[in-house]
């Protein structure tokens, strides 16, 4: 049976039920059905038929899929060939007496090289998560001997800090329990949909003490952007990552990996129409192409017409020559992204408060009262960025779309326009205001004071 003649069999409709066997092995057939009125092809069903020992003479059937979800042909074979051994040795496919044969430690080496649609790009943090905090605990278990208080204790255990490392070092926070969580979530949905145990639920089950926090919503104030700005300047290449992640609006993993060969000197914009009138083609300067063929559905990414600051502040990060460099613009080795966020960030955090002190004692106040900087995160910059347009009055279509946020279904299907030339208009409005901010407002602009 191939799939050629499946597909003929998907595309005649019979008028009833009848059942084409394979050639191959024995016991697997598909049954072929009428299906639903309004549509007008075929269902055609996988099935196995077995013999169970007490019961010779009675023949059992078992639905293995359709087609062409279930497309491998041969994939269906083995699966029936394991179902009529099993029954032969006196277990019901349909109700195993045991649990399942492969451990733990085996299912998730499955799970993390399963085929997928498109590349996963945090599969490493997927495997962080189960190799540190998952498999020392539960690698020679059965994956369906794990109950639901095997994994509250788990999860406790680690936002307690209680999972040694190799080395006897203590590791795990609530944030990493959270985490792990929602990956053996994502596991056992993984694993149910092809078990063969029709009665194995996950023991993931719903529960109030790992809900997820709502969205964040800091940004930084105008004293906290200017503070940020002047110590940027002395912390060398992060100071570069972080004034680009400001000035672009993009998410921080796509500017701290960004690559020499993603800016682009200049790129067309087509003729198109403007207030009514037509706008010959022209040109757009440095464009940076952030798009990777890895990039999640879910997580847009466009181009990003760079403004005269932006591309002066990264033209300052010094261009590392090694031997097979990869290009990446902020580096130190020339052969992988800048590393070690956490400690920049502390050096950073620290610098910042010193000059809010500063601006403080320079204002006149009490210098004394800014005890502490709120807590921030590399990527409340993206969010800053975004209110500082709408603060310029950047239209807010335009302002998402520089974010790289996906337009609505029917918008996103049909419209593939880019609007580069209103998007390079609101990056140098954000450079502007970011400017003013920092080095005052220019002298040819008049404050206007509210009416009493």
């Amino acid at each position: 049976m191939t799939s050629t003649d499946l597909d003929r069999l998907l595309r005649a409709k019979p008028d009833r039920q009848y059942v084409v066997w394979d050639d191959k092995e024995t016991g697997l057939h598909v049954l072929v059905s009428p299906g639903p009125k309004h549509k007008k092809q075929a269902t055609v069903t996988w099935r196995v038929c077995y013999y169970l020992r007490d019961k010779p003479g009675l023949p059992k059937y078992l639905k293995l899929g359709r087609y062409p979800d279930c497309s491998d042909a041969d994939h269906m074979r083995n699966v029936a060939r394991d179902m009529r051994n099993a029954a032969e040795k006196g277990e019901d496919p349909r109700r195993p007496s045991q649990g399942s044969t492969d451990t733990f430690k085996v299912m998730v080496k499955r799970y993390l090289t399963r085929p997928q649609d498109e590349p996963q790009r945090t599969l490493y943090q997927t495997e962080r998560i189960f190799e540190r905090y998952v498999l020392p605990e539960w690698s020679d278990r059965d994956v369906e001997s794990i109950e639901k208080n095997d994994v509250a204790a788990l999860l406790t255990k680690i936002a307690e800090g209680k999972i040694k490392g190799p080395d006897g070092q203590l590791f795990g926070t609530f944030k990493v329990a959270r985490a792990t969580r929602v990956q053996l979530s994502a596991f056992y949905n993984w694993y149910v949909e092809g078990s063969r145990n029709q009665k194995f639920r996950s023991p993931i089950v719903k529960s109030k003490n790992w809900k997820q926090p709502q969205g964040r919503e800091r940004v930084l104030e105008d004293d906290e952007i200017r503070a940020l700005w002047r110590t940027t300047n002395d912390l060398g290449v992060y100071g570069v990552v972080v004034r680009t992640a400001l000035l672009t609006m993009q998410r921080f993993h796509k500017v701290s990996t960004m690559l020499r060969g993603d800016l682009k000197d200049r790129v067309m914009v087509p003729t198109r129409k403007v207030d009514g009138e037509w706008r010959k083609e022209f040109e757009v300067e440095d464009v940076w192409d952030p798009t990777r063929n890895d990039d999640p559905r879910n997580k847009g990414v466009s181009l990003v017409p760079l403004s005269p600051l932006a591309r002066e502040i990264i033209d300052s990060a010094p261009d590392v020559d090694a031997e097979n460099a990869e290009g990446f613009v902020f580096t130190l080795t020339g052969k992988a992204p800048l590393n070690g966020w956490s400690k920049m960030k502390k050096a950073l955090d620290k610098a910042m408060l010193a000059e809010l002190k500063a601006q403080a004692k320079k204002e006149g106040r009490d210098p004394n009262r800014v005890y502490q900087l709120k807590p921030w995160q590399h990527r409340d910059l993206r969010r800053t960025a975004r209110t500082l347009m709408a603060r310029s009055e950047v239209p807010s279509d335009i302002a998402e779309l520089c974010m790289g946020h996906v337009k609505k279904s029917v918008e996103r299907t049909y419209d593939k326009h880019d609007y580069l030339d209103r998007k390079q208009v609101a990056f140098k409005r954000l450079a502007d205001h970011v400017d003013m901010l920092v080095h005052g407002m220019p002298a040819n602009v008049t404050v206007l004071k509210p009416r009493r």
